[in-house]
């Protein structure tokens, strides 16, 4: 088992910034030597959460959870604690020494493959100064001689065995990193050929890939990346956010757009907040990186094909708490053509207009309808199972009040909330949940009501969290149920982290047995024993399920309804922010209208 060295520990937690680290979940504000927000870990009104830069501490005097930047980490996002620190050693650049036995040796390749790629970045960036026909093309794209440093840019040779000659003892290096590949008949040759090179970073600073674009006018691929490997995972990889994120932290926005020359470009017109994807959609890991307290703008060309990428993005809403919004550009235009042509101030009118993510889907989806009664209906049937995948309760009940109004219809039927209520099924003649209709119908209107009068002990609501995923654990049927449709944000920590994670290895398709063996082996080990070790029974599960969920949601509903009368009559000198304008008073005190009305139902 890997044990990291006490004073590796040390080295990685004096340099890392825990204000970054918090901030990337909480959002903090400046109050004297401390940084304040609203604690994580459980409801509160007014801010008691405050991190210490000086003392690489935080501690909320609400509920008392405290630590250093690897305790937030793990309670937080369920990590262990070698995870946690390898994160922030990624993060701060600080390399992890290990206590002799123990070392993974895939940390030392690793660091010899980095090192390697650096030193062939260093060989591109001589040819670029050699070639006079790159750096023309550099010009002709108007990249300034201050941006090509800042980037990295090189160029690859026309010669096939540049990089076989320059680094003769490392080729199975080579290889494994795709810099050089073999040929039908065995022989070896240079990957990247006449091609302009990005260097692509880690979020430390690490050279982990390239990507080249060829200038031969022979290649059919204009852009060519290197091939997945244990450095180089697209998914996992934001081009250019080693540069952009203290822009991102600073301006608490992201802005995503498509292409190399599309960062550079909005770079030189200031965006430094502006990254890249690299052929993928935006992943959860991604979301990681740029936080949820990061406003994200997801740019997209205006063709078609924008649109369904758009649509393709609109999916993570149903992995991570991430606040996306969809910029499309006029037809014609990629943001490296938009910007030679418009001011940035253009630009900034664009995402003032952007659209929510998840109402572009919305409508998005009714627009396809074209009126039909069949295709309208099953789009309301989509867009009703797509909202209850989302596990944030408040964004689920936001987005089935805006299909409402959209279409007239109540997708989860007789004003049902999109909730676990709305997803519980009645019974087989097992006695097991199975899918079924809606709760919204007779039929299981009828069992939740008959299930709410069999229950012989009620749940406290103290104690709601616990049972709950006790019953989610239960089977694999029921983790669906429950996972699916109840929000980590109404479960208090450390239940909210279990679930969290839970439902991460679940997406990676891990068996439970899996899961519950994993979270026995970290530091949530303690709270997940507990609620192993209460006993519910069989038939309980039937019986309880729907009254703790009718609980837990009752919570929320109360908690909510609080925010909104803080938020609504509050004096303005509060620590809201802006003042609201007439349009989110109107809907805020509609919101709270629907909230009385069920509360008092």
């Amino acid at each position: 088992m890997r044990k990291i060295r006490q004073d590796s520990i040390e080295r990685v937690l004096n340099a890392v910034d825990i204000v970054e680290i918090v901030g990337g979940h909480v959002h903090l504000r400046k109050a004297g030597g401390s940084h304040i927000g609203l604690c994580p870990f459980h409801s509160e009104k007014t801010p008691s959460f405050h991190v210490t830069p000086d003392k690489g501490l935080y501690y909320c005097f609400g509920c008392g959870a405290g630590g250093n930047a690897s305790k937030f980490l793990m309670e937080k996002l369920g990590m262990t604690f070698v995870e946690a620190m390898e994160l922030l050693s990624q993060k701060t650049g600080v390399a992890l020494e290990y206590e002799s036995g123990t070392e993974p040796r895939e940390d030392s390749r690793r660091e010899n493959l980095l090192t390697l790629n650096r030193r062939v970045l260093l060989s591109f960036r001589n040819q670029l100064g050699k070639n006079a026909r790159a750096r023309q093309y550099l010009e002709s794209r108007l990249i300034p001689g201050q941006l090509i440093d800042e980037f990295g840019l090189g160029y690859a040779d026309g010669r096939e065995y540049s990089l076989l000659e320059l680094f003769e003892e490392n080729h199975d290096d080579l290889l494994e990193l795709g810099l050089i590949a073999s040929g039908e008949d065995k022989r070896l040759y240079d990957r990247f050929r006449q091609r302009v090179m990005f260097p692509i970073w880690d979020a430390a600073g690490g050279v982990v890939g390239f990507a080249g674009r060829d200038l031969s006018g022979k290649s059919p691929a204009k852009y060519m990346n290197s091939p997945e490997s244990g450095l180089f995972e697209k998914k996992k990889l934001l081009y250019a956010y080693h540069i952009a994120k203290a822009s991102i932290r600073k301006k608490r926005r992201a802005i995503v757009v498509e292409g190399y020359f599309d960062v550079i470009r909005a770079h030189q017109q200031g965006l430094t907040e502006t990254v890249a994807v690299m052929g993928t959609s935006l992943s959860t890991y991604h979301a990681r990186l740029l936080g949820q307290q990061t406003d994200v703008y997801v740019v997209f060309d205006g063709d078609e094909a924008g649109l369904r990428a758009a649509l393709r993005t609109s999916e993570l809403l149903t992995q991570s708490d991430l606040a996306l919004r969809v910029v499309f550009l006029p037809d014609g235009h990629d943001p490296d053509t938009y910007f030679q042509r418009h001011r940035v101030e253009q630009f900034e009118e664009l995402l003032s207009q952007a659209r929510d993510v998840g109402e572009f889907r919305i409508d998005r989806l009714l627009e396809s309808s074209s009126g039909d009664v069949t295709q309208l209906s099953q789009a309301v049937r989509e867009l009703r199972e797509f909202i209850n995948r989302i596990p944030d309760s408040i964004r689920r009940q936001a987005y089935a009040n805006y299909l409402r109004e959209r279409t007239q219809i109540d997708p989860f039927g007789s004003g049902q909330s999109p909730s676990g209520r709305s997803r519980m099924r009645p019974p087989r003649s097992g006695g097991n949940l199975s899918t079924g209709q809606p709760l919204g119908s007779e039929a299981s209107g009828s069992f939740l009501r008959e299930s709410l009068r069999k229950v012989k002990k009620p749940v406290d609501k103290n104690d709601a969290a616990p049972y709950l995923l006790k019953v989610m654990f239960s089977s694999e049927e029921m983790f669906e149920e429950i996972s699916s449709a109840l929000g980590s944000d109404i479960l208090s920590a450390p239940y909210s982290t279990i679930k969290d994670q839970a439902t991460s290895w679940h997406l990676e398709r891990l068996p439970l047995e899996q899961i519950i063996e994993r979270l026995m082996d970290s530091p949530l080990a303690a709270p997940m024993a507990h609620i192993l070790s209460l006993d519910i029974g069989k038939e309980d599960i039937l019986g309880m399920t729907p009254d703790i969920i009718e609980k837990i949601e009752s919570l929320y509903m109360h908690h909510r309804h609080e925010n909104l009368k803080q938020q609504l009559f509050a004096p303005s000198s509060s620590e809201s922010g802006a003042p609201l304008s007439e349009d989110e008073r109107r809907r805020m005190l509609q919101e709270l209208l629907e909230i009385q009305r069920e509360l008092t139902s």
